[in-house]
């Protein structure tokens, strides 16, 4: 449903991600770096401190979600609306295996954000009303899954009209290739998402490093989920959306700086049990 065990290979080779927490703070009107002031709520969150700062409920429609990593060479967290009569406790003992394709039946994907040490993300998603979670976990000591999850309630819509983001390019995630731009000029720019399905996706994106090409990209992902040696991306690079159901729309603001970057999906392909990746759902682009 979120992400595959390759993934977590290909992210977490480079250094283990210290989840200390969220710091989740309820806001209006703020649309990060790059983006005017509307009426899309605004959820803040970082990496290290956790305090109780998210509303227990939000109208539905537009909701702009921030996050800043200030902790881990990577982290992220992942958006996703409970089915009905899943509780709380039941998602949480499921999220505490570490197994995230347990989750499938319980709930149903909207995204999310990562970004690289001491960057930031903004994402805005549509959500219609129900019940949703922002959770992470991470591998702990003795093999123990780290976890944490923050629950809020999604209501009748607001009244009036939310603006919509200024987009640079639009991307299509399909299965199983991304139609995307070749390029993009560098600096701070939103990307309108869709996923045209019919599965769920994800887009992570991230600079190929110093001394490396496209070819070691797909040499160390074709070696699987207990890949050896440091992934070819410079940590500091990752960011991108997390899964996303089909049919799902979505903006993200991120910024690039020059080099050759790859966007990829890590969503596992249940039938063929291997993430939509070594399918061949990676497209190149450059930056300048």
């Amino acid at each position: 449903m979120y992400h595959s065990t390759i993934q977590r290979a290909f992210m977490q080779g480079v250094a283990p991600i210290a989840l200390a927490g969220l710091l989740l703070t309820p806001g209006l009107g703020r649309a990060g770096a790059a983006g005017p002031r509307d009426a899309i709520p605004t959820i803040a969150a970082t990496a290290k401190n956790f305090v109780a700062g998210l509303p227990v409920q939000l109208p539905a429609g537009m909701i702009r979600f921030t996050y800043t990593n200030d902790g881990g060479t990577w982290t992220g967290v992942s958006l996703g609306r409970l089915k009905d009569g899943v509780s709380q406790a039941t998602f949480i003992s499921v999220l505490k295996t570490g197994n995230y394709d347990k989750l499938d039946p319980l709930g149903v994907p909207y995204g999310g954000a990562g970004a690289g040490q001491g960057a930031s993300e903004t994402v805005v998603v549509t959500l219609p009303a129900g019940r949703y979670t922002i959770f992470d976990t991470e591998s702990g000591p003795h093999g123990k899954t780290l976890y944490i999850a923050k629950f809020f309630t999604v209501s009748s819509p607001a009244s009036g009209m939310m603006a919509t983001p200024s987009t640079a390019a639009a991307i299509t995630l399909k299965d199983m290739k991304f139609l995307a731009p070749d390029s993009l000029p560098a600096g701070t720019h939103t990307l309108k998402i869709h996923n045209a399905g019919p599965s769920a996706h994800m887009m992570v994106t991230g600079k190929i490093a110093k001394g490396k090409t496209y070819q070691d990209v797909l040499a160390y992902i074709k070696q699987g989920p207990n890949a050896k040696g440091q992934p070819p991306i410079d940590p500091t690079t990752f960011g991108g959306f997390n899964t996303m159901g089909p049919g799902q729309t979505a903006y993200l603001t991120e910024t690039f700086t020059p080099g050759t970057y790859v966007m990829l999906c890590f969503v596992t392909d249940k039938k063929k049990n291997i993430p939509h990746v070594a399918e061949g759902m990676i497209k190149k682009f450059t930056v300048s």
